[in-house]
């Protein structure tokens, strides 16, 4: 099985499950010395198709991590609050949709990036639009990996299977 930085570090076009191992080397502090089963993935994502396809997948590999999703950015913002607050557990990792019902995913990830408690958190850009632009402007707001969405299950199965 991949581990998180084995996903990260990934050729672009490929995305793999996200199976976490005890060798991972770039999770945040907060995350350091917290079973798999502890860990949290915040899947920001307003497609529920979209959300049902995650899950899935995570599960087919065998990510027990805890799953919280947030079907907007305002309530993604609402749970990043607690985090920093330490009122709940920081996400290992971030998988965003950029385009979210009211905000955009772009003003999440930099918000993320601004936070000195969420900085370090990975985070995955899993978006419909294949615009260059859109890539580059997620990298450069520190997104760790720009993923387009698949049009069918087909492609799907093809871009997360190891």
């Amino acid at each position: 099985m991949a581990s998180w930085q084995e996903l990260l570090d990934r050729p672009e076009g490929t995305f793999t499950s996200f199976k976490s191992t005890p060798t991972m080397s770039r999770l945040p502090e907060t995350s350091a010395g917290i079973s798999e089963s502890e860990r949290t993935i915040l899947i920001v994502e307003d497609n529920s198709g979209d959300v049902a396809l995650l899950r899935h997948t995570l599960d087919h590999h065998g990510v027990r991590s805890r799953i919280v999703v947030m079907k907007d950015d305002e309530r993604a913002s609402k749970f990043l609050d607690g985090a920093e607050a330490k009122e709940q557990a920081v996400p290992a990792l971030i998988i965003l949709d950029l385009n979210l019902p009211t905000k955009t995913g772009r003003e999440l990830l930099a918000r993320v990036r601004q936070s000195l408690l969420l900085k370090d958190v990975p985070v995955v850009v899993f978006s419909s639009s294949e615009a260059e632009t859109d890539r580059q402007e997620a990298l450069r707001l520190g997104a760790n990996r720009y993923v387009t969405k698949p049009s069918n299950l087909d492609a799907f199965l093809n871009i997360v299977r190891f």
